[in-house]
């Protein structure tokens, strides 16, 4: 394999200790938004104690629970080099697009027709979320 390879879903300091072992590029600690086990350790409360299993100079992905600026802060403190930010501030940032920008219908649909692919993939994603948030 001549590309990054980046485990995801790890909670374990043990794990991540052996995935660094093995030649991995980096642990991914997430816990897939708390969505798939009801009763794993909070991913926040794993990662100084995987970042104390892998060293200092290993790079640690951090997602799960990320909801605001202080979990950001709180990610950084113990242990991460990136924190991923989710659909909730996804869902927050278009709620404020929406209520801020797009005055009509007539308005969101050239702004899909002349932005990049990220931004269509956006603007679909809202509409298809937009009863969730309003």
């Amino acid at each position: 394999w001549k590309g990054t390879l980046i485990v995801k879903g790890v909670l374990d300091p043990k794990d991540a200790k052996k995935i660094k072992d093995l030649g991995i590029d980096a642990v991914y600690v997430s816990g897939h938004g708390a969505r798939q086990l009801d009763s794993l350790p909070a991913p926040i409360t794993q990662l100084p104690k995987i970042r104390k299993a892998v060293g200092k100079n290993y790079p640690l992905i951090f997602d799960t629970g990320v909801r605001n600026g202080e979990d950001i802060v709180k990610a950084y403190a113990s242990g991460a080099n990136f924190v991923m930010l989710g659909r909730p501030i996804l869902l927050k940032y278009l709620r404020f697009l929406i209520l801020k920008s797009f005055s009509s219908c007539e308005i969101s649909l050239n702004l899909f027709i002349s932005s990049d692919f990220i931004s269509k993939f956006i603007i679909v994603f809202f509409y298809s979320q937009f009863f969730l948030i309003v």
